[in-house]
């Protein structure tokens, strides 16, 4: 044999070695998969699948995860390996040996959805958008002053959180983020919500207002929690309005409150 005649012979030899197992130089999902077989090389990919897991992510709540053996995740690559190495030429072995091929696979994803389901219904942020099923607008007085609490903002639609995780589960995403708009739910407001967010509005103008009291030199800056309690209250603890719809001042929490920094 000459020289060129061996190294023709021994190029096809390994030619046919590479009939049925994957190329040189070929990296799929980060793994150098040269010389192995669709069934070994799903066997690898498979064990990157058992380090999957999904988390549930909300602006006020711990993240919640679920992992592969709770779910009965699976992924698997045979389909997409035997039509990968089915479009391989053994022949340009020598070429991919030079050339590298860098192939990323998402694989077949399989999984248990009731238990997906159950997750998901288990978690905080579900059990919470359950119990804000019929939100409420209400002017609330804390220390800082009366704030406004919209149980209809960032309201969460539970349909929609259990389709998205079946969905991304489905797509081996590993989270979803509950602040995303998508997950949001519409409520109508009625005419009480409109009336107390109006009259929200007047009370905060009113307690935001700046006022220094001077008194023997001194200067001191009232807050915005003593001018709430500034504002007109019945029984009830309503607030009371004149005839134009304007708030009032209670004459007695202001003289009671000068006596107080007085003392």
């Amino acid at each position: 044999f000459t020289p060129v005649v061996f190294l023709i012979v021994l190029y096809l030899l390994v030619t046919v070695y590479y009939m049925n197992v994957f190329p040189a130089g070929i990296i799929i999902n980060g793994h150098y998969c040269t010389g192995l077989s669709t069934k070994q090389v799903d066997a690898l990919l498979q064990k990157d699948g058992e380090n999957y897991s999904f988390t549930i992510h909300s602006a006020d709540k711990e993240d919640e995860t679920v992992f592969a053996e709770d779910i009965d995740y699976q992924c698997s690559f045979q389909e997409q390996l035997n039509a990968l190495l089915e479009n391989q030429h053994p022949i340009l072995w020598g070429y991919y040996l030079l050339a590298h091929q860098n192939v990323d696979l998402d694989g077949k994803v399989s999984f248990d959805h009731q238990k997906v389901i159950d997750f998901v219904k288990s978690s905080s942020t579900y059990q919470d958008a359950v119990q804000r099923k019929n939100p409420t607008v209400k002017i609330v007085k804390t220390d800082d002053g009366y704030v406004l609490r919209d149980d209809t903002i960032h309201a969460i639609d539970t349909e929609i959180l259990v389709n998205e995780a079946l969905k991304r589960v489905a797509l081996a995403e590993r989270q979803m983020d509950t602040t995303e708009a998508v997950f949001e739910k519409k409520y109508q407001e009625s005419a009480n919500m409109k009336e107390t967010k109006a009259l929200f509005e007047k009370i905060d103008s009113a307690q935001s207002v700046l006022i220094k009291y001077c008194m023997d030199g001194s200067e001191l800056t009232i807050g915005k929690n003593e001018i709430a309690g500034f504002l007109e209250t019945d029984q009830k603890g309503n607030f009371v309005l004149d005839d134009l719809g304007d708030l009032t001042i209670s004459q007695n929490a202001v003289y009671n409150y000068t006596q107080k920094i007085s003392d």
